[in-house]
């Protein structure tokens, strides 16, 4: 079942890959714009989360620019990141669903 849904960016080293973030009751996915180069999905089980971060959008991975950036780390270290608007809506929800 859809929980949340909104514009994201995949953060990928020093790439950005814009697209769709989507929370459902057992996954979150992101789903790339069609016209990216870089076309990469992600499917995260929400059971293999270990934490939620709310972190700084940098430049030059040194100089904090926008505090929107969602750090997702797996239970095996794998680590994603997501840009987003309402960041805190974003982990409050995904938190929601991992304690449920």
């Amino acid at each position: 079942m859809l929980i949340k849904e909104g514009l994201a960016s995949y953060r990928v080293r020093f790439q950005a890959i814009g697209g769709k973030l989507i929370l459902y009751t057992d996954k979150l996915c992101f789903q790339p714009h069609s016209f990216n180069i870089i076309k990469k999905q992600v499917s995260i089980d929400i059971s293999s989360i270990d934490t939620i971060k709310k972190r700084w959008n940098k430049l030059f991975n040194i100089i904090p620019v926008v505090p929107n950036v969602l750090e997702i780390t797996l239970k095996d270290g794998e680590q994603y990141n997501f840009m987003v608007y309402q960041r805190s809506s974003w982990k409050n929800a995904i938190v929601n669903e991992i304690n449920k």
